[in-house]
């Protein structure tokens, strides 16, 4: 939460922290998060919009845990290529090569799944590289207790 940053008022800085993130709240984040640091980080960050926009002083579980109100649950490809992303980033020719499918239904159901925002693409062309997301992450355990 950047608290390295400050110096002179470290003290205050957590203080002030530990009011706005009481230990439940940070519990919750490591228990639907860990041991992924950009997850953490991407969780974090959702739970202190949703704070925000609730006009909230402290950022509570709830925030954390919060589903959206649609639930849906991957395809068996999406799952797959969910998996893949699961441990790290790749390109299209990557997933393809990896899952052994044919190339336009996996170009397709990225496309569809950054619509449903839960990868993300970086980059251009041929260049570019798809991340799993928070969202990505949640559906693929959807998934998973579905199956």
């Amino acid at each position: 939460m950047g608290l390295s940053q400050i110096q002179k008022q470290e003290k205050t800085a957590i203080e002030t922290t530990q009011e706005i993130l009481p230990q439940e709240t940070i519990k919750a984040i490591l228990n639907v998060s860990a041991p992924n640091t950009y997850f953490m980080l991407e969780r974090m960050y959702e739970a202190l919009q949703r704070a925000i926009e609730a006009k909230s002083k402290t950022v509570t579980p709830e925030h954390v845990l919060k589903e959206e109100p649609e639930i849906e649950i991957p395809t068996e490809l999406e799952y797959q290529i969910l998996r893949e992303l699961s441990k790290g980033r790749l390109t299209p020719t990557d997933i393809v090569d990896r899952l052994d499918r044919p190339s336009p239904s996996v170009v397709r159901s990225l496309k569809e799944m950054m619509n449903k925002n839960w990868v993300i693409r970086v980059g251009m062309g041929k260049r570019a590289y798809y991340s799993l997301t928070t969202r990505g992450d949640t559906a693929m355990k959807r998934y998973e207790r579905a199956a």
